[in-house]
Parts: structure tokens; sequence; C-alpha cells
């Protein structure tokens, strides 16, 4: 969703963001509009307006003491977040069924993404893994040629970004996601909507049923948020400013 934002902004909702997404600011923490706008070297009032924002995506939200925290991740929403998601991509493939499937073009598309996905998985290049996993249920999505499928499944992302970030830490479950998309990509090369709507079905059963045991894992949520400051800290440290000539 756009939105028209000033630099300071833009750079403490892109920060906060980054921060939520990838547990660097665990659900429930506090996030203190002070010490992020020491930690960025701008005033309060942008970072404040950057929380604003954030509240309205749905990932902070107001304490009854009016501290703004984040958002916690319950069972109800990994649940409510993958019937969605089903529902959606099962219509997307019932739509491009009667549509008479898949150009070439869109095949070769899918194929390429699997392909870049699967790699990943070898590299075991934990980032980019998301990315392409994402990549494939959007563009599947996009070729249904419904703009409200495509809206709907955009306006989730960042919560599915949250609960993602978890899955990454299992890698069991990455080997088991790149052999579901296989078959999803088969059933769609057969033209098998049943098969196809089954391979869906099944991957975001087994994707629902991991990230709720996640869920219930402190050692991994604990995993999880070390990864995420061991990832900060390296950034921080590549893009420290040159001040020599200062």
């Amino acid at each position: 969703m756009y939105r028209k934002m000033n630099a300071q902004v833009s750079l403490a909702y892109d920060f906060i963001l980054n921060r939520i997404l990838t547990y660097g600011l665990a659900p429930e923490a506090l996030v203190s509009d002070n010490k992020l706008a020491k930690e960025l070297g701008i005033s309060r009032a942008p970072v404040r307006e950057a929380i604003l924002m954030l509240v309205m995506d749905g990932l902070v939200q107001s304490s009854p003491d009016g501290k703004m925290l984040v958002a916690p991740i319950s069972m109800y929403d990994i649940t409510d977040i993958f019937h969605i998601r089903s529902a959606l991509e099962i219509e997307a493939v019932r739509i491009i069924a009667s549509q008479g499937w898949l150009t070439d073009e869109q095949y070769v598309e899918l194929q390429r993404i699997h392909y870049l996905f699967s790699d990943t998985n070898i590299k075991r290049s934990l980032s980019e893994h998301y990315t392409y996993d994402d990549l494939f249920h959007s563009t599947l999505s996009s070729y249904s040629g419904s703009s409200r499928i495509s809206q709907i499944t955009d306006q989730m992302h960042l919560q599915m970004q949250r609960i993602r970030w978890l899955s990454l830490m299992t890698s069991d479950r990455q080997s088991e996601a790149v052999k579901e998309h296989f078959s999803i990509l088969e059933a769609l090369i057969e033209k098998d909507c049943n098969k196809a709507i089954d391979c869906l079905q099944t991957h975001f059963k087994k994707s629902q049923l991991s990230y709720q045991s996640i869920l219930n894992d402190d050692n991994t949520r604990q995993v999880a948020m070390t990864v995420s400051t061991l990832i900060l800290n390296n950034h921080n440290t590549s893009k420290a400013p040159d001040k020599t000539n200062r």
C-alpha cells in the first residue's frame, strides 16, 4: 500500500518494520519512540508518525497503560491467515483453469522461480528462500487476473512476513516446502485442477502446523531473535558512516 511520507518518517517506518518482521522487536516488545529516535539520530516526531502507521498495519498496538507494543502473534492469527491464503490461491487456480490454464511464458516463469527457490535451499540462504517462496505464490495468484485476489494477498503480506521469519529457523520445513512447490507446479503443468488444489491444501496445512509448532517453542523464538541481532549488528557494521572526511 502506497503512502506519502517524508524522508525521516519513511526512514523510521522502514527501520521499525524491519525490526518487527525479523524479530529484532519480538511480539509484545516495547516500541519506544525515544530509544528508536536516538538509534536513528532523528527527532521523536517522525518516529511517532511511523509508529502510528504500523498501528494501522496491525503490527503495533497500544497497551492499557498507553505504551506502544509489538502486536502479538496468536494461534488464531496463524490459522486465519492460512485459511484466507488457501481460499485465495485455490480460487486463483480455478480461475486459471477456467481461462485455459497458463501460457507457455507463465509456465516458464513459474519454473524459473521454482528453480531459484530450490537453489536457495541448497545454498541455505534463508532470506532468499523466503523471497522466492513468496514470489512463487504471488505470481501464481496474479495469473488469475483477479486484482482483488492480488490486493487481499498484498494486505496480508506484512503479517505473513512476520510468521514466515520463524519458519526460516527450521531447515527441515524448507526442504519439504520445495517438494510441495514442485508438486503444485507439476499439477499445473498437467492441467489437473483437483490435483493442484489438493497440493495447495496440503502445502498450506503443513505450513500452518509448522508455524503453530514453532510458535509454541520458546527455543525457536529465542534463536529467531538471536539471528536477528546478528544480522542487525552485521548490517550496522557494514553501513557505518565514514567520518574521516567530515
